[in-house]
């Protein structure tokens, strides 16, 4: 058959294609590829929607709206989807993920998302189901402000935000870490209340991030008798040592004239930043070493060493070996140490490759400091396996294990420990070929619920198949602190894993796994433990926690009726008191709270009338303080109503 004339299809060429989707949105350009297979295969660049820019509503509803949407993710992942979606913009994407993440509420750091990519709408939207504290409103401020979004930042003072004399100077720190000279100017505004606002640290910051024409804005606003000095003019060139361009930062470093007068210590100190500056750090090292002074000797015992990801760290080692630094002993181990913990591979690499070696015992030198120096290096090593463990860096990890280095038994399991935490498959994978899983079936067992902490399903079965898991006679509170680690991670998938085909028996009592998903709001977290069958417990504590956790009134409603008891209503409204702002909400939960107290005590009083008749008619056959009860009323009180009424009779009589 042939194609009719006006057949749309005839417009629908590659070429067309490929000049459409140039001009759109990533996240549109990728939803061309639903038109049919053809599309798909040559949109294939664009396969990726990013939740931070805007998708459309249908798009987005299609992944997130169904009941599993967010089955297999953790909480922290459900809270990562709201504040992305509210940095995206699209209130109606913003709806649908907070309905899928399945929290009562949503937290400030979805505000925070918002106002710093200056979502305006999403602000408003969040704010209406939610209630911030001031430190949560000064947040949002210091984000809007870090963004250079002044109309979000106003939204804040509108909204009720009173800022203190101390937030004005953060807000123009964090506007000029932005690079905004219209939020600066904004946070400067005495209109607003933003007199004393000004700060050195805010010069600073903006020549740390590169900000060199900001910083001269903001230098000219220095009001009359701010500090000035020689400080904090090498606080100024310490920070442009960091940020700033080779140009810009000799510029500043001739302007102010205060090299010549600086100490070897501050030399020392201007040089590492350069050293490790992410922007031109050779040719500010080679202007800073060329105007002498000083030897580099010691630059690398200033800490922290090197910035994290740094792939030029081996020519910058490499640098400073030329210009007389010595990667010897202890020093060389302390570098060695903070590229481990960083997760710097390339760097590790070089240093391996040049001998050093981690510091495991004994000295480092002679005198108690370099003994001491020696010692601190050594527990620093363990500590920084353990952080690469935890973000699971594999090719660190792996070129520690082909040199040989040293690795005690206490280390590594900690080290696999932190990967399980993490839930880094690949790490744990690389660790137990080399080092094993354990001697015991103990040392099995607390790997297991290391990883329980990571809710990743992919972990848990691996390990399962692997012989790990609760040992038989778990004592009650290992199991339930195993259960309230697995209620934090808050992954549904894998609470049904450890129920149905771990073999994890459910504690008896609740309480901390329920207690855990409240004090995160986790609403999901809690309806998957009751449909496992996990009691709540009674007199836990559970509605404190939640009044804490400025959680609104159906969730305690909700609560009560899955049998949760207040140890006391009292401390219950205390919680209230102490957590919430006054707001509507607040009142609502006082008047609850009255409500709740004022029929507890009412029960109260009929369960002692029940009481008292129970011991009336029993007093014969139960005699003792129970049978004496006459009333409701101890012994000594009722005796005296008694003689009081025939002292009465008596006297009328006469």
């Amino acid at each position: 058959m042939d194609t009719p004339p006006h057949d749309g299809s005839r417009a629908w060429i590659p070429e067309l294609v490929d000049r459409v989707a140039s001009f759109l949105p990533a996240s549109d350009a990728c939803s061309l590829r639903l038109v049919n297979r053809a599309t798909a295969a040559q949109l294939q660049r664009y396969a990726t929607i990013h939740l931070s820019q805007p998708v459309h509503p249908a798009i987005f509803a299609a992944r997130w709206s169904a009941p599993d949407a967010c089955r297999n993710l953790t909480s922290a992942n459900r809270r990562l989807l709201v504040s992305l979606t509210a940095a995206s913009g699209v209130v109606e994407n913003l709806a649908v993920a907070s309905q899928a993440a399945g929290f009562w509420a949503p937290r400030a750091a979805a505000v925070q998302a918002a106002a710093a990519a200056g979502r305006l709408d999403c602000c408003r939207w969040l704010s209406e189901r939610l209630q911030l504290t001031h430190k949560e409103q000064l947040e949002v401020l210091l984000a809007a402000a870090r963004g250079g979004h002044t109309v979000c930042c106003q939204w804040v003072l509108d909204s009720g935000f009173k800022p203190g004399p101390g937030d004005w100077p953060q807000a123009l720190t964090a506007a000029a870490t932005g690079g905004s000279q219209d939020a600066c100017a904004w946070c400067l505004d005495p209109s607003r209340g933003g007199v004393g606002a000004w700060n050195d640290a805010a010069v600073r910051l903006a020549l740390r991030e590169g900000h060199v024409a900001l910083s001269a804005w903001l230098a000219a606003q220095r009001p009359a008798g701010a500090c000035a000095g020689i400080m904090a003019s090498w606080g100024r060139l310490l920070a442009a040592a960091r940020g700033c361009g080779a140009a810009a930062f000799q510029r500043l470093c001739e302007a102010d004239g205060v090299l010549e007068s600086m100490l070897d210590p501050h030399k020392r100190s201007l040089l590492m930043e350069a050293v490790v500056s992410p922007t031109d750090w050779r040719a500010k090292a080679d202007y800073l070493y060329q105007q002498g002074g000083w030897s580099p000797d010691d630059a690398l015992e200033v800490p922290p060493v090197w910035p994290r990801g740094d792939a030029a760290m081996p020519e910058r080692l490499g640098w400073l070996q030329a210009h007389g630094c010595r990667l010897t002993g202890v020093k060389a181990a302390r570098v060695l140490v903070a590229a481990v913990a960083r997760a710097n591979a390339e760097g590790v690499a070089w240093l391996l490759r040049a001998g050093v070696r981690p510091v495991v015992g004994g000295g480092g030198g002679e005198g108690e400091a370099a003994g001491q120096e020696a010692e601190a290096t050594v527990s620093g090593w363990s500590e920084a396996v353990r952080k690469a463990a935890e973000e699971g860096s594999v090719e660190v990890l792996r070129l520690l294990i082909e040199a040989g280095c040293p690795l005690g038994e206490a280390d590594r399991r900690s080290a696999l420990a932190a990967a399980a935490r993490g839930g880094h498959l690949a790490a744990i994978r690389l660790l137990t070929s080399a080092y094993g899983i354990g001697g015991s079936r103990r040392v099995a067992s607390e790997l297991f619920k290391s990883a329980v902490a990571s809710g990743s399903v992919e972990v848990l079965a691996w390990l399962r198949t692997r012989g790990c898991g609760i040992a038989p006679g778990e004592e009650a509170r290992e199991l339930e602190l195993m259960w309230a680690a697995a209620a934090s991670a808050g992954c549904e998938a894998a609470l049904e894993f450890l129920a149905t085909r771990a073999g994890c028996p459910l504690p008896e009592d609740g309480g901390r796994a329920c207690g855990a998903a409240l004090e995160g709001g986790d609403l999901s977290t809690l309806r998957t433990l009751q449909r496992l069958g996990l009691p709540c417990g009674r007199g836990r504590g559970l509605l404190h926690k939640a009044a804490c956790a400025r959680l609104p009134l159906p969730v305690l409603e909700e609560l009560l009726a899955m049998g949760c008891e207040p140890e006391s209503w009292k401390e219950v409204a205390r919680g209230v008191q102490e957590s919430w702002p006054p707001c509507e909400e607040r009142r609502r939960l006082e008047v609850w709270l009255a409500q709740q107290r004022q029929r507890e005590g009412g029960r109260s009083r009929g369960d002692a009338g029940t009481g008292a008749a129970r011991g009336g008619k029993n007093s014969r056959a139960k005699p003792g303080p129970q049978g004496s009860r006459f009333l409701g009323l101890e012994p000594p009180l009722w005796l005296a109503m008694l003689a009081l009424a025939v002292w009465w009779r008596s006297w009328g009589k006469s």
